[in-house]
């Protein structure tokens, strides 16, 4: 069992510097140093298995001094291991916030998992505490349209992306997710009960609701071009309506939100808002942390959304 609760040593983290261009990895270290059933697994992590470079290792050095300290200082233990956590990445450049995000969960699922064989990683995998805190699963159901067969794939998850494009609100970006895809003429789908090519439904919904939700909203094309509209999110959400029949979905506390201002993934500025221990909340941009009256809701420039069941 996960414990959501917040250890009792911390309450909110202070500011990090930003050593150039690195208010993408600030802004979701940020959200990650207030996620209280991480923070109660780096405290716990044993260290004696670690490989030279554990990213759960590192991220406890940047969460001791974040949340012992009250001066900014440089997440160098993570953000010196930049292109060990994702080879892509360059220092000094500006990246994309949620690929980081999940860069940085994937390499602590990687340590949760050091010193196992390949083979026995995917059988792992839903195990561990990452997947615990984290993790849910999608269904993806195909159902023939002359014999009524259902044929269903399981996906494990870390985060929920969602397409805005022609979503205003949150609750419509979701209802548009679980919406039927038709698949006829030239998309037909073989039926492995007919054994023939038919008319089918496509359908996703969430099937295992996570712990923590991480809500990516898709707000870059694959071209680049940035969906600037106002997508509006509420302090509370409830999951049911999005989940496959007969299971449970949790009602969500929102605690941590990623902004981006400007044009494009690769320019402009991330910075974030948090939920503290208190109940407070907190602007983080870069080395500032300035309290903020009430929860950040519907803000314009929202790029990820971090709720807690």
């Amino acid at each position: 069992a996960i414990d959501l609760s917040w250890p009792e040593s911390c309450d909110h983290a202070c500011g990090l510097y930003n050593t150039g261009n690195t208010c993408f990895l600030n802004s979701a270290l940020q959200c990650l140093l207030h996620t209280p059933p991480l923070l109660r697994q780096v405290f716990s992590h044993n260290k004696e298995k670690c490989k030279p470079f554990c990213m759960v290792c590192a991220f406890r050095q940047v969460t001791v001094q974040a949340h012992k300290g009250s001066s900014p200082f440089s997440p160098s233990p993570v953000s010196g291991r930049l292109q060990t956590i994702a080879k892509h990445m360059r220092r000094g450049r500006q990246e994309d916030s949620h690929e980081f995000l999940r860069y940085a969960i994937d390499a602590m699922q990687k340590s949760c998992l050091a010193g196992f064989p390949p083979k026995a990683e995917a059988k792992l995998g839903e195990a561990t505490w990452v997947h615990k805190i984290f993790g849910g699963r999608l269904r993806s159901r195909v159902s023939c349209q002359n014999c009524d067969h259902n044929s269903d794939t399981f996906d494990r998850i870390l985060d929920l992306s969602l397409d805005i494009m022609r979503a205003d609100s949150l609750k419509e970006a979701l209802r548009s997710f679980i919406s039927p895809d038709f698949l006829k003429g030239a998309d037909k789908y073989k039926c492995e009960k007919c054994k023939k090519h038919v008319n089918a439904e496509k359908r996703f919904t969430i099937h295992e609701a996570p712990s923590v939700l991480t809500v990516h909203l898709k707000r870059f094309s694959p071209l680049g071009r940035k969906i600037g509209h106002h997508v509006i999110y509420d302090e509370h959400l409830n999951l049911q309506p999005y989940m496959s029949k007969g299971q449970y979905g949790f009602t969500y506390s929102l605690y941590g939100v990623i902004c981006h201002a400007g044009g494009g993934p690769n320019s402009g500025h991330y910075f974030a808002f948090v939920k503290s221990r208190s109940g407070r909340w907190y602007e983080m941009n870069d080395e500032m942390a300035s309290p903020i009256s009430g929860p950040p809701v519907s803000k314009k420039t929202a790029y990820i959304l971090f709720y807690m069941r």
